[in-house]
């Protein structure tokens, strides 16, 4: 089954300064920076402890960055699709195949670092966005040159992926689909009637997916699920919080979490259109 999350996608209408902020906002140098003038888009990949963000945009001519402007123009900028990976990509094919879930059929990918010169390749599924409740979701077995590792930092930065939000309006049919379909595993699942919220956390390797509904309302069948935001883990969150206001962010107070013990704050400006959280887990 799928083993983590490979990488989140944010597509960035202005690449260059997506990848001024999220160097910033994470405290780290780009690891990955490729063209695909035949495409039309750019890649800037960032890698964390257990994850990798990847901001997608046009470049010059091409089909698949003309689908990135329109889809900027009509306000869609922002984390569109999560990348799961995993050790053997026919089999979960199958698997998935056999499930319902519609995966497409397995295609191979390359790319190389503009600055470096190195090459990494990759195969991959897509799986059908309709059996996915609207969230488009790739699988993806990483090959040659797949392993960059993260680069060292500081405890005010960014260290890996804490958790990815998704809102849906039908609690029990995201439960199906990222438990019994995708394998994830549930952690937990709690109801906050102050909050008016149903929260559902699975694990996936080092991460989780934070599936959020609302509470007191109708189930709807006929509506997406939507990705929403991310939550960033840093190490010392009061000297993260300074970092990023001294780069010119504009972030809330350090507060307590929902979590007891811990500590957040939120970013509120130039992450890509996507709400975004710091948290600081509690010393264990």
């Amino acid at each position: 089954m799928i083993d983590g999350i490979d990488h989140l996608v944010f597509v960035c209408g202005n690449l260059e300064a997506a990848k001024a902020d999220y160097s910033a906002l994470l405290g780290r140098e780009p690891d990955w920076h490729a063209i695909d003038n035949t495409a039309g888009t750019a890649t800037v990949l960032f890698r964390v402890d257990n994850m990798a963000v990847e901001l997608f945009g046009p470049h010059g001519e091409g089909p698949v960055g003309a689908k990135l402007q329109a889809m900027v123009q009509a306000g869609n900028e922002g984390l569109s699709s999560i990348a799961f990976s995993c050790a053997d990509i026919e089999e979960i094919h199958n698997k998935y195949m056999r499930l319902g879930l519609f995966p497409s059929d397995i295609s191979e990918g390359k790319s190389e670092d503009i600055q470096s010169g190195k090459q990494r390749i990759w195969r991959r599924i897509r799986l059908d966005t309709q059996r996915t409740q609207g969230v488009r979701h790739f699988i993806i077995e990483n090959g040659e040159g797949g392993d960059i590792l993260p680069r060292a930092c500081g405890d005010d930065c960014v260290s890996s992926l804490d958790h990815v939000v998704i809102n849906s309006p039908n609690a029990d049919r995201a439960a199906a689909l990222y438990g019994a379909r995708l394998g994830a595993e549930l952690r937990l699942d709690l109801e906050r009637p102050d909050l008016a919220s149903h929260f559902q956390f699975f694990r996936v390797g080092a991460a989780t997916l934070e599936v959020v509904s609302r509470i007191g309302v109708e189930a709807d069948n006929d509506s997406d699920d939507t990705l929403w935001g991310v939550s960033w883990s840093v190490k010392d969150i009061k000297a993260a919080h300074e970092r990023v206001k001294k780069a010119g962010f504009r972030v809330t107070d350090i507060r307590s979490g929902r979590k007891n013990g811990s500590l957040v704050f939120t970013v509120l400006d130039r992450t890509c259109n996507t709400p975004t959280l710091f948290i600081q887990q509690p010393t264990q």
